[in-house]
């Protein structure tokens, strides 16, 4: 494939998307980031084309219409489950001819997960991230094709406060795309659905009954008068610590160019981010070393798009000098 030049605010059209978008930033000569329902999404260049569907050529107006569901909130939650939903997208002809994969959380609890699709026993399709309560996502498009090449879908959940953790490992054939296709919950279309956890429903616990404790009036008069001082350590789980060099995401870069690297570090830390603030945190460590400051850069500018950052600094810290950046949370 040819290396072919864009420029700032161009359009183009995500072919695993199968989305137009317009280009908000250029990283390099490998990696920009596209503008999606007011995120900044990172983008490498062999995923974009200057080439447009035939049908949508002339139609900007239904494609500015026609947004790809990142993250869909709804709280007309059902406690239905967890569910992996094929939605099927037909042809001219009435014919299916690819699949919108959804991941749906319809239950009342934030999740890790970390989905797989394998063909022929190798990955061809991967993401980590977290999905919050009564929400869904769609992962990515497959062709109708692609059913024939031995697929499986491999999925692990964790709910974030540990309550719960699923595992489903699904070959997916052809064959299984002729029975009824039944109502998906939350995007309340007729999909062709995999439940991993059916009907959860958190189990309430009764709060423990208090144990009666005396205390001495004098030494109750002194706990009231004396000042408490709260050190971070603490606070324990309130603090949270991601080390973001290449070498601790992975044993072997070695094959990976410098945009590749830079996309993996900038995902680790969305997935550390978004976690910390499910699970309530106060503070975020995020370790990024020194280097050319290109990655302390990208992170500062995602960090300035979370409304529950209350503030963030690059000061110097006696541990890692001025290689991290602390975040408060709200």
């Amino acid at each position: 494939m040819k290396n072919e030049k864009y420029v700032v605010g161009e359009k183009v059209y995500l072919t695993h998307l199968k989305q137009i978008a317009y280009i908000k930033r250029i990283i390099n000569n490998e990696l920009v980031y596209i503008e999606i329902e007011g995120d900044e999404i990172p983008f490498f260049l062999s995923d974009l084309s200057k080439e447009f569907p035939a049908e949508e050529k002339n139609d900007d107006q239904t494609q500015q219409n026609k947004t790809i569901i990142q993250l869909q909130q709804n709280s007309n939650g059902t406690n239905q489950g967890i569910f992996i939903a094929f939605d099927p997208e037909s042809d001219k002809a009435g014919n299916i001819s690819s699949f919108n994969i959804y991941l749906i959380n319809d239950t009342s609890s934030a999740l890790d997960y970390s989905y797989e699709l394998l063909k022929r026993n190798e990955i061809n399709f991967s993401l980590q991230k977290l999905l919050t309560p009564y929400n869904y996502v769609l992962l990515h498009s497959i062709e109708y094709d692609l059913l024939n090449e031995g697929l499986q879908v491999n999925l692990k959940v964790r709910e974030v406060k540990n309550d719960f953790k699923g595992e489903m490992k699904q070959k997916i054939k052809a064959q299984n795309f002729f029975n009824k296709q039944s109502p998906a919950p939350l995007i309340k279309k007729e999909t062709f659905n995999y439940q991993l956890i059916p009907e959860y429903k958190k189990e309430k616990t009764e709060p423990p009954i208090p144990k009666r404790i005396e205390i001495d009036a004098e030494d109750l008069k002194r706990m009231m008068t004396e000042s408490v001082v709260i050190k971070d350590k603490e606070k324990g789980e309130a603090i949270v610590e991601i080390d973001l060099h290449i070498e601790e995401l992975i044993k072997d870069c070695s094959d990976m160019s410098s945009a590749e690297m830079l996309h993996l570090q900038l995902s680790k830390f969305q997935q550390a981010l978004e976690r910390a603030i499910a699970q309530q945190s106060l503070k975020l460590i995020v370790i990024h070393g020194i280097g050319k400051g290109k990655l302390k850069q990208e992170i500062h500018l995602m960090l300035k798009n979370y409304r529950h950052v209350r503030s963030f600094n690059n000061n110097y810290h006696p541990r890692y000098g001025y290689g991290a950046t602390e975040v408060i949370l709200q």
